[in-house]
């Protein structure tokens, strides 16, 4: 399938990096990271919102959910001194929280995240249908909010339990992505097949030196919602998949989409560009809505590559957003020093 013109028209913003480690005012923990971007227009949302648009961010490891504002998708972006969630407040996690994102349905506003799977979380799914093992159970929660500031954690963990005895993937669950419809909500998230759990298992139990020369394949589920929190999953396999052809090396990392008119949905994600898992580049698929599911998946190949001092030999993260008949792509550069944005023609 060809480009379209939205993907081959993409220009970087002269201002980038927007946002950078240096603006964040949240608990991040061990290690400043900037990453994750999710925005959204509260024009037609909030009467007296702070600006027209919000930006919400988090550290990789950290353990709270900050948010920028701005008068424009191009920004100035001003970070907030308030977070938002707290990871002390959020019991489907554990160890860290990170990877917002935010969308407006049924009138609320519903924060998605994810961190370490609790013990009691894994051990309830396990009662009701054992799971196949992965060492590093992550889980996916969310909080609901009126005024897209102060939240509400709803009060049980996302994309668990799995029911199936012949389910597809390990439990673990991550970097989910949400694309709200008139006919229900289509969750997108990081997770493994079974048999990927399987090789990233063994890889664990290889000297160090060994295991650095081993990929750590993932892959993107999806699931459906009729109301953005009580969740359906696609029990037929793996939405996205690492294909070499396509110029994908070893794993998709992270997924930001968006819809492109009623019936098609816009995937973009980064993944490893070379063999070696050295160089990451942000690719595109079209996604074909078909009630509650999605298929099927036409790849478009890379859209952005790192270039510049400050993107490094990295761009992921993506968040793709339509304005005007434009495609604005945010992301995260060089190691998740900083927040970039490109646009299309």
């Amino acid at each position: 399938m060809t480009q379209p013109h939205f993907l081959q028209t993409l220009q970087r913003h002269t201002s980038n990096p927007l946002l950078t480690i240096e603006d964040i005012t949240w608990d991040y923990k061990k290690k400043r990271s900037i990453m994750f971007p999710s925005v959204i227009d509260m024009s037609d949302k909030l009467d007296n919102s702070i600006d027209r648009y919000y930006m919400y961010l988090a550290s990789h490891g950290g353990r709270e959910i900050g948010f920028a504002t701005a008068p424009t998708l191009e920004g100035p972006w001003t970070m907030q001194k308030e977070a938002v969630l707290h990871i002390d407040n959020c019991p489907a996690v554990k160890g860290h929280l990170s990877s917002p994102e935010i969308i407006y349905y049924n009138n609320r506003f519903i924060l998605y995240y994810h961190g370490g799977c609790p013990p009691e979380v894994l051990e309830e799914q396990n009662r009701r249908m054992p799971t196949h093992y992965y060492r590093r159970i992550q889980n996916s929660g969310a909080a609901t909010s009126t005024d897209g500031i102060h939240f509400d954690i709803h009060p049980d963990p996302l994309l668990l339990p799995i029911t199936t005895p012949d389910h597809w993937r390990a439990a673990t669950n991550m970097y989910l992505r949400v694309v709200p419809t008139e006919n229900g909500c289509h969750g997108f998230f990081m997770t493994m097949s079974r048999e990927e759990a399987d090789y990233n298992n063994e890889t664990k139990k290889l000297p160090k030196e060994q295991r650095r020369g081993r990929p750590h394949p993932t892959s993107i589920g999806h699931a459906y919602s009729p109301d953005g929190l009580d969740w359906t999953l696609d029990e037929t396999g793996a939405i996205l998949t690492a294909e070499e052809i396509y110029g994908e090396h070893q794993r998709i990392r992270h997924i930001g989409c968006t819809l492109i008119d009623d019936t098609h949905i816009l995937a973009t994600y980064s993944c490893f560009a070379n063999i070696n898992a050295t160089f990451e580049s942000i690719f595109a698929a079209t996604l074909q809505i078909n009630g509650q599911a999605v298929r099927p998946v036409h790849k478009h190949g890379t859209i952005l590559t790192p270039q510049g001092e400050w993107e490094k030999q990295n761009v992921r993260d993506p968040f793709p957003i339509f304005h005007d008949k434009k495609l604005y792509l945010y992301y995260a550069g060089g190691g998740e020093k900083g927040i970039g944005l490109a646009i299309s023609a």
